[in-house]
């Protein structure tokens, strides 16, 4: 994966995305402005509680990559 200034990753657990089901995350990432991380990171973890509920531990950590050095 390549990532340049002003890109988003989010490493989530596999509590957070269950099988193949990653479409809400995709629309998710895929609407987001900005650049807040934690309130990326804590959407998608609300989200996925609503989703699946609380059966596994769930991790979520967003990067944005201000620039390159």
């Amino acid at each position: 994966m390549r990532l340049k200034p002003g890109s988003i990753a989010l490493v989530a657990s596999d509590g957070v995305l269950v099988e193949d089901d990653d479409i809400w995350l995709r629309h998710m990432l895929g609407s987001f402005e900005g650049s807040d991380t934690k309130a990326l990171a804590s959407e998608a973890l609300q989200s996925a509680v609503k989703q699946y509920g609380c059966e596994d531990d769930m991790t979520v950590l967003a990067i944005y990559i201000d620039k390159r050095l």
